[in-house]
């Protein structure tokens, strides 16, 4: 396994059509992070932060590809400010709901260099 950070040394630019993540939602300094490493490593930006994933992503995908992730709706305006200031655009967007009665926790996004913003039905999990 190789550090994401560390990808630019080993694919080339544009090398890949569509990089999808679901990436750790705690943002760096926030949160209680879990004294097991490798959940730590998951849950939290330890090892990156979302200015990292979304610039390594846009290296990957070049300028035709496209970027997907998963997050928690307490994170959409910063991950909006990431992707403008990355120079993409937001393509896509879905929140998710875990029934018809309770507010979106996550939103699916999609980027990428090209394309108008749909905003799309929310998933409701039932």
């Amino acid at each position: 396994f190789a550090d994401y950070r560390d990808l630019k040394s080993i694919c080339k630019e544009g090398s890949f059509s569509l990089v999808v993540a679901n990436p750790p939602y705690i943002k760096a300094g926030g949160g209680r992070v879990s004294p097991e490493k490798q959940r730590a490593v998951a849950r939290s930006e330890v090892k990156g932060t979302l200015r990292e994933l979304i610039d390594i992503s846009k290296y990957l995908v070049g300028d035709k590809g496209r970027i997907a992730y998963v997050f928690p709706v307490a994170r959409l305006f910063e991950m909006l400010d990431e992707v403008r200031r990355a120079g993409l655009k937001v393509r896509r967007l879905r929140f998710i709901n875990t029934s018809r009665m309770k507010k979106a926790k996550r939103f699916l996004i999609e980027a990428g260099q090209e394309g108008d913003l749909v905003i799309e039905e929310p998933v409701i999990l039932i």
